[in-house]
């Protein structure tokens, strides 16, 4: 009888804190635990600004903006002004408002297929040029980062340039380089104009515009006669005049300068 009991009770010793609930000294049923906090519901976290030592990273991110058009990031990118550049044309400055509307309309459209290659050889596609040159020794800069697929076509190429703030040493989206064409490889005019002497010009037949003064480069458009264009300089030779036009991302067209084209105003 005395084995008998020894064994209950051993039983009941073992099988209470099975058995058992545990009470909060207030006398409250116990809390469970409580469910992680999915990633989306947690506080965003401004970041610092990026250094130069994250130039890769950085690069990453503004290909990353260009191939999605995702304007926001791009803005968030940007420094307050931003530089558009021309091959032989020169540099537009530009607030980031004004260049985000610009790369709407023209650049990064509908249709538009965004494509950035971080292996590109910059100075072979330049013909041994340094391309950042076009922007001027006043800004510390870091990189191009060659884009292709750009505009309606999906056949415009530009060169996204990384700039870095000399104060902060903050990395930001400096600018774009940009054919007079859709893309460098095509002939451009990068030689002398002179001042023309006259504002504008009636145009008096229908007449081809083209990327430069002469019949050698690529025809850019078409002037209607009876228009009239606003004449933003002269060949050396006298024999075209350089009018501006739209149908150029540079917005410089030439035209013959002949009176049977042209009429001087």
């Amino acid at each position: 009888m005395k084995s008998t009991f020894l064994m209950i009770s051993l039983l009941t010793i073992l099988l209470l804190p099975a058995c058992s609930v545990i009470v909060s000294s207030s006398g409250d049923a116990p809390s469970l635990p409580q469910e992680t906090p999915e990633w989306s519901d947690m506080p965003a976290v401004e970041l610092p600004p990026v250094s130069v030592a994250d130039e890769p990273l950085f690069t990453l991110a503004l290909a990353a903006a260009l191939e999605e058009r995702d304007f926001d990031r791009l803005q968030g990118l940007m420094g307050s002004r931003f530089s558009l550049a021309y091959i032989g044309s020169g540099l537009i400055e530009v607030s980031s408002e004004e260049a985000l509307v610009q790369m709407r309309q023209i650049h990064l459209v509908p249709g538009s297929q965004p494509a950035v290659d971080l292996e590109a050889d910059l100075l072979r596609l330049f013909d041994g040029v340094d391309p950042l040159g076009e922007f001027g020794p006043t800004v510390s800069l870091v990189r191009g980062v060659y884009v292709s697929g750009l505009g309606s076509s999906a056949a415009g190429e530009a060169l996204a340039v990384i700039a870095q703030d000399p104060a902060s040493g903050a990395l930001y989206f400096h600018g774009l380089l940009l054919p007079q064409l859709d893309q460098f490889s095509q002939p451009v005019y990068s030689g002398v104009v002179n001042e023309a002497g006259f504002a504008q010009a009636s145009v008096k037949v229908d007449t081809p515009v083209r990327s430069g003064p002469g019949e050698e480069y690529p025809q850019a458009g078409l002037v209607r006669g009876g228009e009239v264009a606003e004449v933003t300089g002269i060949s050396p030779d006298g024999d075209w005049v350089r009018i501006f036009c739209t149908s150029l991302p540079s917005r410089q067209c030439w035209l013959p300068a002949s009176s049977d084209v042209i009429e001087r105003q």
